[in-house]
């Protein structure tokens, strides 16, 4: 659910959409400059989870100019050089630029941001989301991405981690998953670096494991 309360309106719509949301569904609010409302609203949100996908934001606007994240190592692993190629045609970074859209998701950004960092404080639950999968948004990237975000945004590495893990699992109902303990899925990584002390250590990655069952590299694949 994602509910965008725009400046000057009573959020009364927003009130009855908190307390009819079934239990585990996540709820997005974005209403700029209303810290105290969101801090009004967590009565509820504790009792759901709450996300809020920053690289979205991002993905709208980052385009207008070259990203950061095409030089990242990481980033090129994996990347498709030709949809690298096609968003860095001038053509493209001129459309985002003409874009008004493009000056709003920045500062939606920020709006996001600062709400995430309110819940936070406030003791809502964090879940995990990026809203990754359609063109321009790199899946698998922008989950890291996302992390470093979140910590930006004044989360701490621990908290940003637990919040796409078990924070998540737990948003969703899900017992088997989120967490490394008997009787659970043997769903992880293998870091080289440990990401609490930085969280862009998520990029020292040297294997998954699903179910227990080592990933194949794909280059070894190949």
């Amino acid at each position: 659910m994602l509910i965008d309360e725009r400046p000057g309106r009573v959020p009364s719509d927003l009130w009855r959409l908190l307390e009819g949301a079934p239990t585990g569904e996540a709820v997005e609010w974005r209403p700029p400059g209303a810290r105290q409302t969101v801090l009004g609203c967590t009565r509820y949100v504790a009792a759901r989870g709450s996300y809020l996908l920053l690289m979205r934001e991002v993905s709208a606007f980052v385009y207008a100019d070259e990203p950061a994240f095409f030089a990242d190592a990481f980033f090129q692993k994996e990347a498709d050089p030709a949809v690298i190629a096609e968003l860095r045609t001038p053509e493209r970074r001129e459309r985002a630029r003409a874009n008004p859209a493009t000056a709003r998701y920045r500062e939606a950004l920020a709006t996001a941001s600062a709400n995430l960092k309110t819940l936070a404080e406030a003791g809502a639950p964090i879940a995990f989301g990026t809203d990754t999968g359609p063109p321009a948004r790199f899946q698998g990237y922008f989950e890291h991405d996302e992390l470093r975000l979140m910590v930006e945004a004044g989360l701490t590495p621990t908290q940003a981690l637990v919040a796409a893990t078990s924070g998540t699992a737990k948003c969703l109902g899900l017992k088997s998953v989120g967490r490394l303990e008997p009787g659970a899925w043997a769903d992880f990584l293998v870091l080289r670096d440990d990401p609490r002390t930085d969280i862009r250590n998520t990029h020292s990655l040297e294997s998954v494991w699903i179910a227990g069952n080592r990933v194949p590299d794909r280059a070894a694949a190949h």
